[in-house]
């Protein structure tokens, strides 16, 4: 995957956020479009990878919220991209070959 070839290194204390961050993003509720993580579930997530002080949570929050709006960004782009795409092709003019005939057989009179 060529994203993944290209993706940054990520610094050993930003680990957790990623990982904070791909636990709730599999839970994430909606059933069409995608909606943002809801704060109840990155604080729950915060007890979970027990980040206990305020400014801890603060960080968790704030860094799973920023990567969720940027998830978020990305899914829209894609799913207006591909309308966009299917729209163009809904309204693309069909082709009008016309078709040859079937080459006919000539019946030996042997």
């Amino acid at each position: 995957m060529p994203a993944l070839v290209n993706r940054p290194e990520l610094l050993p204390d930003l680990t957790m956020y990623m990982e904070a961050y791909g636990t709730l993003a599999r839970s994430r509720p909606g059933e069409g479009a995608p909606e943002r993580i809801p704060f109840r579930d990155i604080v729950a997530v915060c007890d979970l990878f027990r980040v206990r002080t305020v400014q801890g949570r603060l960080n968790m929050v704030h860094a799973v919220q920023t990567i969720d709006a940027e998830a978020l960004l990305i899914a829209k782009e894609k799913a207006e991209a591909e309308a966009a795409k299917l729209e163009k092709e809904r309204k693309a003019p069909k082709s009008r070959e016309r078709r040859k005939p079937p080459p006919v057989e000539e019946e030996d009179d042997a």
